[in-house]
């Protein structure tokens, strides 16, 4: 989140000047070509890497990380780290897709391509997956904005949704080692459902 934050400051820093159009255009370049290196790679410690600074420019400088995740190939790579058996590998994977339904168009291209991939992950064994999981699949659920003629998922789903993510916060919110998922999962439910 740290990372995150200096990123969203050194992006606003550049905004705010005019004169910096340049040095904009060269962050947005060094940060898609460092993610796309990383995520085109077969290694998958190099596309751990690039989903995990991607994750962080989502968190930042969302117009940079919807940039690098409007390629086919940023989706696809997700995907397949979701339906991998390694937990580090799906953690970052859900994360990554969560923070990426911020955007409608994402939305659409996840629910596609990614749902199946984020209904599976939210029936992992590990709370660190199936929480970032569940919150993908809420941020989906809301994506139509209130539009009663889009509906994402079927009636109730989202409702359904949302009891979970209670029932979740409530059943673990006594153990320390999830604080950081949690945190996240209030964070994302504060912004999902404020309007309702």
């Amino acid at each position: 989140m740290n990372v995150s934050m200096v990123l969203a400051v050194l992006y606003e820093q550049f905004i705010i000047k005019p004169e910096h159009k340049e040095q904009r255009q060269v962050y947005k370049q060094q940060s898609i070509g460092f993610v796309v290196s990383r995520l085109h790679s077969t290694d998958s410690e190099s596309r751990i890497a690039g989903l995990t600074a991607l994750s962080a420019i989502l968190s930042g400088v969302i117009e940079v990380g919807n940039e690098i995740f409007a390629d086919e190939a940023v989706l696809t790579v997700a995907i397949q780290m979701a339906e991998s058996f390694d937990p580090s590998c799906q953690a970052i994977a859900a994360e990554a897709l969560t923070l990426a339904a911020s955007d409608k168009t994402r939305c659409e291209g996840i629910m596609a391509k990614g749902l199946p991939a984020l209904k599976q992950l939210y029936h992992s064994s590990e709370n660190q997956v199936k929480v970032r999981a569940l919150v993908g699949l809420c941020k989906l659920g809301a994506s139509s904005g209130g539009n009663v003629n889009s509906k994402p998922f079927a009636d109730g789903a989202t409702l359904k949704l949302e009891k979970m993510c209670r029932h979740f916060l409530v059943k673990n919110k006594k153990r320390q080692n999830l604080s950081k998922d949690l945190l996240l999962l209030i964070h994302q439910l504060d912004m999902l459902f404020h309007d309702r």
